[in-house]
């Protein structure tokens, strides 16, 4: 009972570990975006925001959303 008990709570800790790792990178992303915001660069914007889209996704679509970029038009389509 004991072992099984630890065996739970260590897989909570990877799951846990796991999330922790996403959202750091979700906020090293994020810092890139707002960099070129600032900068005013915007077609380094919208690359870095595929690249970002792409690793972001797992994230995004666990938290419950799926975001699209719309290049001809310049958008950004959020779906829940």
């Amino acid at each position: 009972m004991l072992h099984k008990q630890q065996s739970q709570k260590s897989q909570t800790h990877k799951q846990l570990d796991q999330r922790l790792d996403l959202l750091r990178l979700a906020m090293m992303l994020l810092g890139l975006l707002l960099l070129d915001l600032l900068l005013l660069d915007l077609d380094r914007l919208w690359l870095h925001l595929d690249l970002e889209l792409l690793l972001l996704k797992p994230l995004l679509r666990y938290m419950g959303l799926d975001l699209v970029l719309d290049h001809k038009h310049n958008n950004l389509h959020t779906y829940h």
